[in-house]
């Protein structure tokens, strides 16, 4: 015991200042959490949906959902990602470097291939699955007035042909959010149409 107290008062202001930092740090990082619930803005989290049009209903579905941490396993990745989804004024396609966008999408499309493995081993066998190409890419609709109701990194797939068929048209949306994705994928035909050999699309094969 006159050890202890011989050296609390010896060290007592770094013992005071270590608490103060640790309490700063909770408080700081409970503020940040709720900053980004109160503006709905979770761009460390990534959705993985699958986007078409059904009977002229413009249908999105959920595929997968990850924290970017864990799905891109980088911390240098998960910050540059996080980092291009807080920029506005850029467009939906996230800003990232178009000739690392391969190191990006690529574990994207093999947490999306986890989930198609059947169909993958049912085409190998001969068993009747069939292939279709689907465009890829990384978005975060972040600029003013988007009507969205959270602000995340979304990684959409559409068929290309489901996209090139009916990206003319206006489908009947279930609420005013999926306005603003439809107005995404627009904006991805006219990338397309301008820049067909752009890295930040990809053409993927799905085995289903």
């Amino acid at each position: 015991m006159a050890a202890i107290i011989t050296f609390l008062q010896e060290h007592w202001t770094e013992a005071v200042a270590s608490i103060i930092s640790l309490l700063v740090g909770a408080l700081i990082g409970r503020w940040r959490a709720w900053k980004r619930f109160a503006d709905r803005a979770f761009y460390d989290r990534v959705t993985v949906s699958l986007n078409y049009v059904e009977d002229g209903h413009f249908k999105i579905r959920t595929l997968l959902e990850r924290s970017s941490m864990e799905l891109f396993r980088n911390a240098e990745m998960a910050r540059a990602v996080t980092e291009a989804c807080t920029k506005k004024g850029r467009g939906p396609l996230l800003a990232l470097p178009e000739n690392d966008y391969w190191y990006y999408l690529n574990p994207v499309l093999n947490a999306i291939s986890e989930r198609f493995a059947e169909g993958y081993v049912r085409r190998e066998a001969g068993t009747g699955a069939t292939e279709q190409t689907y465009l890829l890419f990384l978005t975060c609709e972040n600029e003013e007035g988007a009507a969205v109701r959270q602000r995340k990194v979304r990684a959409m797939m559409i068929r290309e042909q489901v996209l090139l068929s009916t990206i003319d048209i206006t489908p009947v949306f279930r609420n005013e959010f999926q306005k603003a994705r439809w107005e995404t994928l627009r904006k991805i035909s006219e990338e397309l149409a301008t820049n067909p050999e752009t890295k930040r699309i990809r053409r993927v094969s799905i085995c289903v």
